[in-house]
């Protein structure tokens, strides 16, 4: 009994800790955004890798999950009736929720190993430590750019995952006999810019979450290769986990009120 306490006792204080670093980290990235020098380049190089190199993938999986939701939806409303409603309830779904958290998921899984294997490389490699003697901040050229690309892609691709969604979600409702017409008819007298807005909202928190895990657990690897491959790993399990919690937490704060 007594093991089992101290090993609860111990897991809570090791989360604690990584709640405290992780802020410690958000507040050093923060205290970066008001500094100069402010490196552009990396920015914009950043924002094609998190934002441009991820459409076709983003394209993909909006479309497949387009197709998905219309046809779970159609079957359901057809059971009471009511598949006159497949347009706004389809819509609904994939603005406020499926279309942010698919996206997120998505390039997740895409940018958050890649950016923590790379920073972890360039940490093992002393890299970092080249920066530093040379007098650069690598907070401010590797870290604070990476974030800032997210904050601004993943609302973007978020708008691409959920225009193609919809427009496939239209496909399938006239292959199954409704109308396609009507369909958006339905999708466009049910979204206001409400629910535009707060999807975006949700892109924008994802796109922040996703990076900065990536980064931190970049920036903490120790032990070569293994580190690397350690960092990589946490930072992938880590963006879709805080994904979904905060994804929960945001939604019961939005309804609450």
């Amino acid at each position: 009994m007594m093991q089992i306490a101290r090993y609860i006792n111990n897991s809570l204080k090791r989360i604690v800790l990584e709640v405290q670093e992780f802020s410690l980290f958000i507040a050093h990235v923060v205290s970066c955004l008001r500094r100069k020098p402010r490196y552009w380049r990396d920015l914009f190089d950043y924002m094609d890798i998190v934002g441009v190199e991820s459409i076709p993938i983003v394209l993909i999986a909006g479309g497949c999950a387009g197709a998905l939701i219309t046809v779970e939806i159609l079957f359901q409303l057809r059971s009471y009736g009511a598949d006159v409603l497949l347009g706004s309830v389809a819509g609904v779904t994939v603005v406020r929720g499926v279309g942010p958290v698919l996206t997120g998921l998505v390039v997740s899984s895409r940018v958050c190993p890649a950016a923590a294997a790379e920073l972890g490389s360039m940490q093992v490699s002393q890299q970092i430590d080249a920066l530093i003697t040379m007098g650069v901040d690598p907070f401010r050229k590797v870290v604070t750019p990476r974030i800032v690309a997210g904050f601004f892609m993943f609302p973007m691709l978020a708008i691409v995952s959920s225009t193609i969604a919809i427009l496939v979600g239209g496909v399938v409702a006239q292959l199954s006999g409704l109308h396609m017409m009507f369909f958006f008819e339905q999708f466009f007298s049910a979204i206001n810019l409400g629910d535009v807005i707060w999807g975006l909202t949700k892109s924008t928190v994802f796109g922040v979450i996703v990076v900065s895990i990536a980064c931190y657990h970049g920036m903490r690897v120790t032990g070569g290769t293994a580190g690397v491959r350690r960092g990589a790993t946490n930072a992938a399990v880590g963006g879709i986990l805080l994904i979904l919690i905060s994804d929960f937490l945001m939604t019961t704060i939005y309804h609450s009120f």
